[in-house]
């Protein structure tokens, strides 16, 4: 996985709303979750199909996230992290489907 993707990763991991599914959908949809974390806001909420309040409270919290920030704290404490793009990630997880 590209160092920079991971940045996001940890991004949208920190969005209350965005769970497995959502987070799945935007990725099969975008592509990469860099490109996910760049895209509008209604064009996210129309591909997750997203009430207005829900919305709202994903928007109001992704504005609030520092991708690099969340990069810098992994750095600092020596946090390994493994994602479904990863060789070293286990191919029997690669296998759930939420």
């Amino acid at each position: 996985m590209k160092k920079n993707s991971l940045k996001y990763w940890l991004a949208w991991n920190k969005i209350t709303d965005i769970g497995p599914k959502r987070f799945y959908k935007l990725l099969e949809y975008f592509g990469s979750v860099d490109t996910a974390w760049q895209a509008k806001s209604g064009e996210i909420s129309k591909i997750l199909n997203l009430n207005p309040k829900i919305s709202s409270r994903i928007f109001e919290e992704k504005n609030n996230i520092n991708p690099e920030q969340e990069l810098d704290l992994i750095n600092k404490y020596k946090v390994n992290v493994l994602t479904i793009e990863d060789d070293l990630y286990p191919e029997n997880l690669k296998t759930i489907h939420y």
